[in-house]
């Protein structure tokens, strides 16, 4: 993972396993002062639903608020269509609902 460019070390751990429903990673190590993606999985119409909450918290106060409306929303979206787009690649079309 880069941030501008910059190399960072990002470290995972599935807290909860619960296949093939659903999943948690936390950050153990990485940018995030807090960081925890829910990953669920519901058959609807013959398919499935792929749902993704997230947690997070950036570090160092308000510079780390500043910086999540300067740059980091629009990164977790471009990962987000990404991770769309990569799906459809390896599983077949895909469709999105907004974030509410």
């Amino acid at each position: 993972m880069s941030w501008l460019g910059v190399p960072l070390t990002w470290r995972a751990f599935i807290r909860e396993w619960d296949p093939p429903y659903r999943f948690v990673d936390v950050q153990v190590r990485g940018p995030y002062a807090r960081w925890e993606h829910r990953h669920r999985f519901l058959e609807e119409r013959g398919g499935t639903w792929v749902e993704d909450r997230i947690t997070y918290r950036l570090p160092l106060g308000p510079l780390g608020r500043a910086a999540h409306v300067v740059f980091v929303r629009r990164q977790i979206a471009a990962m987000w269509r990404y991770r769309t787009r990569r799906l459809g690649e390896l599983v077949g079309p895909v469709s999105s609902a907004p974030a509410g």
